[in-house]
């Protein structure tokens, strides 16, 4: 469950927690200041959710106007997508306002460019050659290519290879 506050920026005023966008609208539209005017200008925190929806909150920097699209991205997204779009705004410099998915970030979860390497052996021998070539793999050479194209990056605690492509 992700859990949001809506806080005025007048001081005075008391803020509301929601969870969804239309909620957020809803409840925006009929607060009012000590005048009786509407309330126009929030802050709006992420206040209860998974660590990478509290990464991608700081990188997209929600605010009223698109708090919608934000809820909508880490409802719908996979951790796969969410970290991707993580790795594109705050190690690529991509804005995070694009698309993530041209973005040009290719990555994977793993613990090690080792772990890495062997996958994509594994992934080629199921496909081409026949598992019995195995053995004869130079594990070290491709784990240093692939040392040589993609970085290592911490996400919500969990370890990512990737590389960028502009």
């Amino acid at each position: 469950m992700t859990r949001f506050f809506a806080q005025p920026h007048d001081p005075d005023e008391t803020g509301f927690h929601f969870e969804a966008a239309d909620e957020f609208q809803l409840r925006a539209e009929k607060l009012m200041d000590q005048s009786g005017q509407p309330v126009d200008s929030y802050a709006i925190q992420l206040i209860e959710g998974e660590s990478i929806d509290c990464e991608i909150a700081i990188l997209f920097g929600i605010r009223p106007e698109n708090i919608s699209e934000f809820i909508n991205f880490t409802r719908n997204a996979s951790d796969h997508d969410k970290a991707e779009y993580i790795i594109g705004v705050r190690e690529c410099g991509c804005d995070p306002t694009a698309n993530p998915d041209n973005f040009g970030v290719t990555a994977f979860e793993t613990d090690s460019y080792r772990d890495l390497a062997r996958n994509f052996v594994e992934e080629a021998l199921i496909s081409e050659v026949g598992r019995y070539l195995h053995a004869q793999i130079d594990h070290d050479a491709i784990e240093r290519d692939i040392r040589e194209e993609y970085t290592e990056t911490e996400i919500a605690g969990r370890t990512f290879l990737y590389r960028y492509e502009e």
